[in-house]
């Protein structure tokens, strides 16, 4: 059963799609390099007129696989009357390769063609639609499965046609895959909605989130794109959860679009970060210290070490651990009174500096770092921390 944390993660995912804007940066910026011509052939999709298809209305069984969508694409001039793509987006948040995608792209694209094919005019009848499957993945595992229905064949019972890059037939007996862990250090199309999904996906541990969220928020300030950017907040907020950090800020539009103005995000970020770092530097430390003491025990019954030299050890231990921990909370001081100078001024600085030399608990640290960001003024703020006390 899929973990929680993973379903919503997978939700927000999802709903990256829903938005038109993501398709055409999908098509036009990747599956475009596997098709011959495909910057041509996609530069007559009508994105603008693209509309996102029901699939319980066009198939119930395609309804039943909830990482299915169906978008129907108008070309801009087509041969006679009004004509259509269908793309169809499967999407993967499995980490297992699914070796028989091929003949669930099949599977979908009779379904539709079954579908359509009675709606369509009697005079037409004799010609079907192209349909473009896209299948996006992003499992752990480079993806090895065949793109061909012909491929999922045995050797040897089928006729040998030699080993080739074979692009979409646009009749669904064959697919394009973006695998997203194979574009890992490689240049991506710049202003991509899809691009900034990648980056996101491929962050290598929390290094790059402030630098990538920067990067969110100016491609993402369009009025028109505010629907998307909160599912992108949303859906990075549970990036970071799954990291270890519930960074408050990404609870509000308003919040994250105060720190981009004055080019803050970053070092909020950074701040909240090394709190992480520093609760889970402290549980490491305890988890040593109570596995010294257990070794210690050990020791003692099997070898009878003198107790006060067993005593001295824990003594340095115990004041090895309140150096580092004290050197830990200075760092954060510094960072939460220099957030303080950019936000508010000096003054204000100088006397939260006075609040934060009493406190040693990391996540009350924390929370006043939530209030800087929260605060519209330097008084507001020193109003909390004083009832606080």
């Amino acid at each position: 059963m899929q973990d929680k944390p993973r379903a919503r993660h997978d939700q927000a995912y999802k709903a990256f799609f829903a938005f038109l804007r993501a398709l055409s940066d999908l098509l036009l910026g990747f599956v475009s390099e596997f098709i011959e011509g495909g910057e041509e052939w996609f530069a007559r999709f009508d994105f603008e007129r693209a509309e996102r298809m029901q699939t319980e209305e066009i198939e119930p069984s395609l309804a039943s696989r909830h990482n299915d969508m169906v978008w129907r694409v108008p070309l801009r001039e087509a041969a006679e009357g009004e004509e259509y793509v269908y793309v169809v987006v499967l999407l993967e948040f499995q980490s297992r390769v699914d070796r028989f995608m091929a003949l669930r792209v099949q599977s979908a694209a009779l379904r539709l063609y079954e579908s359509l094919r009675k709606d369509r005019p009697t005079t037409r009848a004799d010609w079907v639609v192209p349909i473009l499957p896209v299948v996006v993945y992003n499992g752990e595992q480079p993806w090895t499965a065949p793109t061909r229905m012909g491929d999922l064949v045995r050797p040897g019972t089928r006729p040998d046609v030699g080993k080739r890059r074979c692009p979409p037939t646009f009749t669904g007996d064959s697919y394009t895959v973006i695998d997203i862990g194979a574009y890992r250090g490689r240049a991506l199309p710049l202003d991509n909605l899809m691009s900034l999904l990648i980056r996101t996906e491929l962050m290598e541990g929390l290094q790059e989130a402030g630098r990538v969220l920067e990067e969110a928020w100016r491609q993402l300030a369009k009025p028109e794109l505010r629907a998307f950017r909160e599912h992108f907040r949303g859906w990075f907020r549970l990036t970071l959860l799954r990291q270890g950090i519930d960074w408050r800020a990404l609870e509000s539009d308003m919040a994250v679009t105060k720190l981009a103005e004055t080019g803050e995000i970053r070092s909020v970020l950074d701040a909240q970060i090394q709190a992480r770092d520093a609760v889970l530097k402290e549980e490491g430390r305890e988890e040593g210290r109570e596995e010294g003491r257990e070794e210690g025990r050990e020791e003692g019954r099997e070898e009878g070490r003198e107790e006060g030299r067993e005593q001295g050890l824990e003594q340095g231990r115990e004041q090895g651990l309140e150096q580092g921990l004290e050197q830990g909370l200075e760092r954060e001081r510094g960072l939460l009174r220099r957030l303080a100078t950019r936000r508010f001024g000096a003054a204000t600085a100088a006397r939260l500096e006075r609040y934060l030399a009493a406190i040693r608990e990391p996540d009350r640290l924390e929370a006043i770092g939530d209030w800087i960001v929260d605060c519209a003024s330097g008084p507001e703020l020193l109003e909390r921390l004083e009832a606080a006390r």
